[in-house]
């Protein structure tokens, strides 16, 4: 039986019911290409490096604190990578 999603959400909030039934990225099946997958690393280490970079802006020490968080998200694109090319099929 599938679980309900959202279905606390009153009828005038339809549009936020659909929404939370597919979200638009970061969201892999066992379906999903490889690549897609890693290209949604890739996005999300982009928007990271964005954010890092404003944080700097702001202050020192929130700006490490995302560059640590970056190269943790770095580490995880390089083992989804080597997963994937070690396995092809």
């Amino acid at each position: 039986m599938k679980a309900k999603i959202c279905s606390h959400l009153p009828p005038e909030q339809d549009h936020l019911r659909q929404r939370s039934k597919n979200p638009p990225v970061f969201l892999c099946d066992a379906d999903c290409l490889p690549k897609k997958c890693l290209a949604e690393v890739i996005l999300l280490w982009l928007a990271i490096l964005v954010t890092t970079r404003c944080f700097f802006g702001v202050s020192n020490s929130a700006g490490w604190m995302l560059a640590l968080y970056l190269a943790c998200v770095t580490l995880a694109a390089f083992l989804n990578f080597t997963l994937w090319r070690m396995n092809p099929a």
